[in-house]
């Protein structure tokens, strides 16, 4: 099962949920392979991986046509195809590739039934890169943070995947997550409300609250189920593969 994680709005906690949410799936015993589609390899990086540190990466993959089992290294719990820092410039240089916006569905292809989830952290933006995500996987998730722009900013999300969708088969979405949420300000119980009340059933139920131990983590290159198995922040995504498998039929 091929998800993706997708939001044009930076800083809405989409690599943390990338790298959590895999890590609680290979708690239960799923075999959880990480793509780090973003050019700022956040996801690597929460993961311990440094920084334009692993060759070949993602990049030789959709750039030079290197198989992804060859850039594939293991991170602690999960599997991880590093980005690589020629990804930055991507978008620029698979522009003349024929079938340009398919490259990473037909890389990843080759990869088989090796995993029971290939879960896909997105760069900030609906770039090439971001099209070939979204054409790759077989759902999406949007994390969103509870800010007053959000519901406008997923509205928008929406609408340029539905308009995708006329030339390209997308992953339908498996649900929207709230993250980095602190309920000490009102407007983040104003922000949740509205967000459920306008997409109901495309909510997850579980919320991801903001930790200081989720953001010690990455800082250690380990998951949050690593660093602090027994906080509240480990058992929110242990919640949410929950509901990602049976939102997806993959008990």
């Amino acid at each position: 099962m091929i998800l993706a994680f997708v939001n044009w709005k930076g800083g809405v906690g989409k690599s943390t949920c990338t790298v959590n949410t895999g890590a609680a799936l290979a708690a239960r015993g799923k075999r959880v392979l990480i793509v780090d589609a973003d050019s700022q390899q956040s996801a690597g990086l929460a993961l311990g991986i440094a920084r334009n540190s692993l060759s070949p990466n993602l990049a030789d993959v959709l750039l030079h046509g290197t198989p992804a089992r060859a850039a594939i290294v293991t991170a602690g719990p999960v599997d991880l195809l590093p980005a690589g820092e020629n990804l930055a410039s991507a978008d620029v240089l698979l522009s003349d590739v024929k079938g340009r916006e398919t490259v990473l569905k037909n890389a990843l292809a080759g990869l088989g039934g090796q995993y029971d989830f290939i879960l896909i952290d997105s760069p900030p933006s609906l770039g090439l890169i971001v099209v070939n995500v979204l054409t790759a996987c077989e759902g999406f998730i949007v994390p969103t943070s509870p800010h007053f722009l959000s519901l406008e900013g997923i509205a928008g999300l929406m609408e340029a995947i539905g308009k995708l969708r006329g030339s390209f088969h997308v992953g339908e979405l498996v649900g929207i997550v709230v993250t980095l949420a602190d309920y000490r300000k009102a407007v983040t119980g104003e922000v949740v409300g509205l967000l459920r009340a306008h997409f109901r059933a495309g909510m997850f139920r579980t919320e991801i609250r903001q930790s200081v131990k989720l953001e010690e983590a990455p800082s250690y290159g380990k998951s949050i189920l690593e660093y602090a198995p027994t906080s509240s922040a480990a058992e929110s995504f242990r919640e949410l593969a929950g509901e990602i498998m049976r939102r997806t039929h993959r008990h």
